[in-house]
């Protein structure tokens, strides 16, 4: 059910109406878009991309916890400062993910850069 406060007005509006219509606050404005159900790929290509990103994930939470080599501060910060010297800045996480991906693409041996 949409919690409306006069949506026409552009008062605000939050929620569905009849699986039809969304209305949700985007960026300080009221919008309201077409209701989408996401479709979920199932094919070779996207599997294996899906497979690239939890094998990031889970080599990033691995070498958070690795006792002998561990991720520390200073290689966050490191990733931090890398990512935002890209286009599209982004955090370290994701900057630290994107390359395990292009290395994984590429050489099929992700690493991750530690001090």
């Amino acid at each position: 059910m949409a919690k409306l406060k006069a949506p026409l007005l552009s008062f605000g509006a939050s929620g569905a109406i009849a699986k039809a219509i969304v209305y949700f606050p985007w960026k300080g404005l009221n919008v309201a878009r077409e209701y989408v159900i996401p479709a979920n790929p199932k094919t070779t290509l996207q599997v294996t991309q899906r497979g690239y990103l939890a094998n990031a994930v889970d080599g990033i939470h691995a070498a958070q916890a690795d006792l002998t080599n561990p991720l520390i501060e200073a290689d966050i910060v490191a990733y931090a400062l890398y990512g935002s010297c890209e286009p599209t800045p982004r955090t370290w996480f994701n900057q630290a993910v994107k390359d395990w991906i292009d290395q994984e693409v590429a050489t099929k041996k992700p690493c991750l850069c530690s001090a």
